[in-house]
């Protein structure tokens, strides 16, 4: 970065990295939110032993569940709201496409330490979704295949991002885990 100090660029680099990492650890913790939550959903026998010794889970449900952590955000996501379509409003939706198009453009970056954000391009079979879901505006003289910027020192729209994380977990993945039957502090 021109003009910048080297200790200036390292810091910097340092608030995306580790803005980026936390985004991208807490999608994974709503992810295993919504796979046991789905699981439980899915195999109501499990339920009662899973609720009455949080220090014991039975065979069958860890088998489940780690089964369920290989898939991929967006599949877990589209489950998730055709299980439980009624529990989940039209912002619950928005904030899941948003956070895994998100957290797919972190997987996915280029990463250099010269410079203070990522860059991403997506896949062109996926390339009109994840400009819709990271409400991203085409803008004159963009590069064509389009490359987004990912800049994780930007205080608003990181705290934006935080806060869909923040709003799902206490309003969409609460009422979810209530209709299941499972108190909220057990998958979180």
């Amino acid at each position: 970065m021109d003009g910048v100090s080297e200790t200036d660029q390292q810091r910097i680099f340092n608030v995306t990295v580790s803005r980026a990492g936390e985004v991208f650890l807490l999608s994974l913790w709503l992810q295993g939110q919504m796979s046991d939550l789905l699981v439980l959903h899915e195999h109501r026998e499990l339920i009662a032993p899973f609720v009455a010794d949080p220090a014991v889970m039975s065979a069958e449900f860890v088998q489940l569940r780690t089964a369920a952590w290989e898939r991929d955000f967006a599949p877990v996501a589209a489950d998730f709201i055709a299980a439980f379509g009624g529990d989940i409003e039209q912002q619950d939706r928005a904030d899941l496409t948003y956070l895994g198009a998100l957290r797919n453009a972190i997987a996915h970056a280029h990463v250099s330490i010269a410079r203070p954000y990522l860059l991403y391009r997506p896949q062109q079979a996926r390339e009109g979704r994840v400009l819709d879901a990271l409400k991203v505006q085409p803008r004159s003289g963009a590069s064509e295949p389009p490359l987004l910027k990912l800049d994780f020192t930007d205080d608003a729209r990181y705290l934006g991002d935080f806060e869909r994380i923040a709003r799902l977990d206490r309003g969409c993945f609460a009422r979810v885990a209530a209709s299941v039957g499972v108190p909220h502090s057990r998958i979180r």
